[in-house]
């Protein structure tokens, strides 16, 4: 890390950056000057929560936290599908499962509105180390910036700590893991995940299924129907019984569900 550069943390509120934010204001790692959180207005309730108590630690002394939004990414999508308009889209399944429509969410509500949110804050001359919670397990997630005022930064590799480590040292603290951040409609979701929500937070998955029913008129230029669920079958019909793939390990380009 450079000294130079001022230290930002992408804070998704998952479990590795949550990690990443706790372990910097307990001191057992260096502090970042302060951490970003970019706010799509339709994660699952435990992120939020999670959110909230960072917040807390926040308000006792450690790291600041920005929370930044470009809206509800939700409302963005189902007023897109009903006008026939283009959409920032998740990665949303077409052709019974044999293809998937380019994924715009996380450059227009991620990545975009964290480098918005840190310009703001430090001015547009900002040169700074951009701290990631990716884990060894994950280290093919690690992708250069594209842009040279930010530099990607990767504490959790350079600890050498798995994602069953970071579970391990929230548990060893008698802390309750944080559950992934994603967005509630999220294609990126195993049969297992999808059936957590549905039995845990049944509001996430009401409006999971609610998207999922609005944006099947799909997207200017989107010639098939798009469905959250890989089988291409209405979520609110899905039997979950049979587990799918975890996509987040494949897919996910490292902004989202840290």
């Amino acid at each position: 890390m450079n000294e130079n550069r001022t230290q930002v943390l992408s804070l998704g509120a998952g479990l590795q950056s949550s990690a990443l934010y706790l372990m910097a204001a307990s001191g057992e790692i260096d502090r970042p000057d302060f951490a970003v959180f970019a706010d799509t207005q339709a994660e699952p309730s435990g992120v939020y929560q999670t959110l909230w108590n960072l917040g807390k630690v926040a308000s006792d002394g450690g790291p600041p936290i920005y929370i930044a939004s470009n809206g509800d990414l939700g409302t963005h999508c189902e007023e897109a599908a009903r006008n026939n308009d283009r959409a920032s889209n998740p990665p949303l399944f077409t052709g019974s499962g044999s293809g998937i429509m380019r994924r715009k969410c996380t450059v227009d509500w991620k990545i975009f509105v964290i480098r918005r949110e840190i310009k703001r804050v430090l001015g547009k001359d900002a040169q700074i180390d951009l701290w990631l919670g990716i884990t060894t397990d994950e280290a093919h997630r690690m992708k250069p910036s594209r842009v040279q005022w930010v530099n990607h930064q990767y504490p959790l590799i350079d600890l050498n700590m798995r994602r069953s480590d970071v579970d391990a040292w929230f548990r060893d603290r008698g802390m309750v893991p944080p559950i992934a951040s994603a967005c509630v409609f999220c294609p990126y979701r195993s049969d297992a995940e999808w059936r957590r929500m549905k039995s845990n937070d049944p509001q996430a998955f009401a409006r999971a299924v609610k998207f999922d029913q609005v944006i099947r008129s799909g997207f200017s230029g989107q010639n098939e129907e798009p469905f959250v669920h890989r089988s291409c079958v209405p979520l609110g019909e899905v039997d979950f019984s049979e587990n799918q793939q975890d996509l987040f390990g494949d897919e996910c380009s490292g902004i989202c569900g840290v």
